[in-house]
């Protein structure tokens, strides 16, 4: 079993919709991208808590992609 990481998640969410995003470092990552000549940013945890954590950052960028008019069909 591959044991994906938080940010792996998120990543391969946006890379769905054909965006490029950027990862800044720290405390916890940044994942700023940009839709429409609009910039977003998500938030992601360095490690997950718990075996929810990682469906829960997918469904959170992809909430965050609907909300910037993105929806796949």
């Amino acid at each position: 079993m591959c044991k994906m990481t938080p940010l792996a998640a998120v990543l391969e969410e946006l890379d769905r919709f054909g965006l490029s995003p950027t990862v800044e470092q720290g405390k916890h990552l940044k994942v700023r991208f940009e839709v429409n000549g609009q910039r977003w940013t998500y938030t992601v945890p360095r490690s997950p808590s718990d075996h929810r954590s990682i469906p829960n950052c997918r469904a959170g960028v992809r909430r965050l992609l609907r909300q910037a008019g993105l929806e796949l069909s």
